[in-house]
């Protein structure tokens, strides 16, 4: 017995209990106790011992011959794609150590390609996330973006599974793709979460992946539900990238002179139109990051209300479903900022996407001195606060640039101006003020670089607002007065409009920051090659 996973017993018990004695050519006798077929009717079948097959279901033996492998997929009436997966689980595999694998990259050319194909197509992953995508496959459904990922979008978004009218059929090969895309390598964590998440959340995915079928990512004709065009019959290909192993390239097209070509190409100029410059956009973009909570969630509700098709990044996947839920236009990433993955996944949105608004305003509640936080804390402070506003907005603001206009908004905090503070008045929290001040000075700085382009940038620094941070830190200020984070996005989107770089919606004297800004350039220009008086030796 070893501690992996018993990956060629669990794949043999299931097809076991699924095939019934009519089908496997013997009388049904009396009362089973168990589905399917007895242990001892496969071993008799396949023409071994019943202790070898019973050690073979246990994992004590996982390394069968391949005519013994052959003789139970005969028995078990495996097809071809099921026999290979059952030879390859078991094939000798190399001992290593857990870790994620390393990122899936679309290759230039493939994504060039999908730029210039006229027909709707996309790239997904080996856990069927969506890499890369062009225009039509949103077209065909708004989900087919960078960053979405099949499998949590047909079975648990309600929207999608209206598009399949044969839902049943769908799933049943989505799952059965899945399972041989991923093959034996079950130990990566994000597969594990994956498949975690799904079985909760979802009781058909639960079903069908103890089912363990096995179909290789091939073509289809595929039946849509379209809300815009009604019935859309397309033929589906499925090509392997040859650059890049794991990752496949579906392109979806009708047959020539039918009625699903003459949708299709509705769709396809219906794309072209509110894609073109200078044509309105059915709505405007935004992407929030700590969008489940506090001020990230008052940003949602109110670009929602004002028309925003929105992109919300959050940790908290039911907090994220629940809104999507109450309005429309909504897709929602559950994401981790505090992880390179997790940045990963939201910067390629952020460059694939026309985005309109990019809001940072995730945060971790480490509020504590830097003696007493510990480093796991600190990194994942500085990756929340610093990292990903940086990369985020390094991946939105070409394409901003390019189509000359867009808006990035950082929110940080007064606490970024209270360096100077005695420590009497204000408690030192070194690491998490100075994430804060980053933003402020990282902001005012990309602000000027990007002066004439039409992008604007805004660092929202609001006071004690009332959010679920302070709960979490423990702290009861119901004595202390504190904004409301409706009235803090109230002053961020009243401060764009007035050309604020830096918003302090508590501020009410605003000549006092322009004091400190005045003051930190007179200091910036008052230096000398020369060393100051001061620190000359007497």
């Amino acid at each position: 017995m070893t501690g992996e996973p018993n990956l060629l017993g669990d794949h043999l018990r299931a097809r076991r209990e699924l095939l019934t004695p009519e089908q496997a050519g013997l009388p049904a006798g009396g009362l089973r106790r168990v589905p399917g077929l007895r242990r001892e009717e496969v071993a008799m079948l396949a023409g071994i011992s019943a202790d070898y097959y019973l050690r073979l279901e246990q994992g004590r033996d996982r390394n069968p011959s391949r005519q013994v492998l052959e003789s139970l997929a005969r028995v078990l009436q495996l097809d071809d794609d099921t026999t290979a997966y059952l030879i390859g689980l078991a094939e000798p595999r190399p001992a290593r150590r857990r870790r994620r694998r390393a990122k899936e990259t679309v290759p230039p050319s493939i994504v060039k390609f999908l730029d210039a194909l006229s027909l709707p197509a996309f790239v997904e992953g080996r856990y069927l996330d969506v890499l890369a995508a062009n225009p039509l496959a949103a077209a065909i459904s708004p989900r087919l973006v960078v960053g979405a990922n099949r499998l949590r979008d047909v079975f648990l978004d309600p929207a999608e599974r209206a598009l399949f009218p044969d839902w049943d059929l769908a799933t049943r090969q989505l799952v059965a793709g899945f399972r041989q895309s991923v093959g034996t390598e079950t130990d990566d964590p994000r597969f594990i979460e994956l498949v975690g998440e799904l079985s909760l959340a979802s009781p058909r995915f639960r079903t069908l992946w103890a089912r363990h079928d096995v179909a290789a990512r091939r073509g289809a004709t595929v039946r849509f539900d379209h809300p815009l065009v009604g019935e859309l019959v397309l033929n589906r290909e499925k090509l392997l990238v040859s650059e890049a192993p794991g990752l496949v390239l579906a392109v979806y097209h009708p047959d020539p002179g039918t009625d699903a070509a003459d949708k299709l190409a509705l769709l396809g100029r219906r794309s072209h139109s509110i894609r073109t410059e200078g044509t309105p956009r059915m709505s405007k973009l935004a992407l929030v990051t700590g969008a489940t909570s506090g001020i990230g969630r008052a940003f949602a509700e109110r670009l929602a209300a004002d028309g925003h098709d929105l992109v919300l990044v959050g940790r908290r996947q039911d907090r994220l479903d629940e809104f999507a839920t109450a309005h429309s236009g909504v897709r929602v990433v559950p994401a981790d900022l505090a992880t390179d993955e997790g940045i990963d996944t939201v910067a390629e949105i952020c460059a694939a996407e026309p985005l309109d608004l990019l809001v940072n305003n995730a945060g971790v509640a480490h509020y504590m001195p830097l003696a007493d936080l510990p480093a796991a804390k600190a990194r994942e402070l500085v990756k929340v606060k610093v990292l990903a506003p940086t990369l985020l907005t390094r991946a939105a603001v070409g394409g901003m640039q390019e189509r000359g206009r867009g808006t990035i908004v950082n929110v940080a905090g007064m606490i970024a101006f209270s360096g100077p503070a005695p420590q009497a008045q204000l408690p030192r929290r070194a690491v998490y003020g100075g994430t804060l001040a980053h933003l402020v000075a990282f902001s005012q700085t990309l602000s000027a670089e990007l002066e004439g382009t039409g992008v604007r940038v805004q660092v929202v620094c609001p006071g004690v607002v009332a959010t679920e941070f302070h709960e979490r830190q423990g702290l009861d200020l119901s004595a202390v007065p504190r904004m409301s984070a409706a009235d803090v996005v109230s002053a961020s989107l009243r401060g764009l409009e007035l050309g604020e770089v830096v918003c302090a919606p508590g501020v009410e004297d605003a000549s006092l920051l322009e004091t400190v800004f005045r003051a930190e350039l007179a200091a910036f220009g008052g230096q000398r090659p020369e060393l100051a008086t001061r620190y000359r030796t007497a």
